[in-house]
């Protein structure tokens, strides 16, 4: 699990660079004129993935280690919280093959 948490941080951190070359072509400007949105997306989904697997480990459950468990609790937390919000903003300007909200038919 570890692993695959790695090898996805690593190839979302590709977009931290702010290289508008590794963008999708279909999305690349959509990109470009929201990045802050797209920033808040990634980082809080790179925090939220790469803290995941550490959660689990039963070490760090038991009680000599119950206090860095609740804090990388509650970072993991505000990752989803800050990645999914981020996320959220960007699904309103998804073009593509995704779907896009309209608010009046």
């Amino acid at each position: 699990m570890f692993f695959l948490a790695l090898l996805m941080f690593i190839l979302a951190g590709r977009y931290l660079t702010l290289n508008p070359e590794v963008y999708f072509p279909e999305q690349k400007a959509v990109y470009i004129a929201h990045t802050t949105g797209l920033l808040i997306h990634i980082i809080g989904a790179m925090l939220t993935v790469i803290i995941g697997p550490f959660q689990f480990l039963a070490r760090i459950i038991t009680k000599k280690y119950i206090r860095l468990h609740r804090w990388m609790g509650k970072i993991y937390l505000s990752g989803v919280v800050f990645g999914s919000l981020g996320g959220f903003y960007m699904a309103l300007m998804a073009v593509g093959r995704c779907y896009r909200f309209h608010l009046l038919p």
